[in-house]
């Protein structure tokens, strides 16, 4: 009876997946992050443009993400471009984007055609002001997530993992059903004894 314990003891503390092999991760990938806490320096990348030569025009932002820094050309309101910092890696430059030391400099408008002569010409100084100022140091570049490479969850994977959980709680069903049977035994009464 002990033998049969102990092999579902085995079975419920290694599962039935453990015999499989971990799935290869990315050894030498790496991302390029931007670091919190640096919006006074991002602000700094505009430093050239004249508060009053905006006229109803104003620059909002920095809006610091993980993978890039925004600003945005609002006029009255309402949005009337972007210009987006995006991590420069070798050959990620969208087509017709300017660089700096540290970014690719990408304008985004409304829709296409929609962009006023004066909000081209405030994104073009805003584009020269980056250029200018950029002295590199605003990310850093770490290994990628294996998480980014995983392949999402389908029906089968979730099938499998209720399959799982089955069999290591019918495992440990049992055991509790052995503990008690064992644990409320009758005692042999004294007849049974000296039979």
């Amino acid at each position: 009876m002990s033998a049969a314990i102990g092999a579902l003891l085995v079975i419920v503390a290694l599962g039935p997946g453990s015999a499989r092999a971990a799935p290869a991760r990315p050894g030498d990938q790496t991302e390029q992050v931007i670091l919190p806490g640096n919006e006074d320096a991002a602000r700094e990348l505009l430093a050239d443009l004249d508060a009053a030569a905006l006229g109803e025009f104003e620059w909002r932002g920095p809006s610091i993400e993980i993978d890039e820094i925004r600003f945005g050309l609002v006029r009255d309101g309402e949005a009337v471009g972007a210009l987006l910092l995006i991590p420069r890696a070798r050959g990620s430059a969208p087509a017709g984007a300017a660089t700096s030391e540290s970014f690719a400099i990408v304008r985004e408008w409304p829709g296409p055609g929609q962009a006023s002569a004066r909000a081209r010409a405030l994104m073009d100084a805003a584009v020269a002001s980056v250029e200018a100022h950029d002295h590199g140091g605003f990310y850093v570049e770490r290994q990628a997530r294996p998480s980014a490479d995983r392949a999402p969850i389908t029906a089968e994977d979730r099938a499998a993992v209720r399959r799982r959980w089955a069999v290591e709680l019918g495992a440990v069903g049992i055991l509790v059903l052995a503990a008690l049977g064992l644990s409320l035994r009758r005692p042999p009464l004294e007849a049974e004894r000296s039979a």
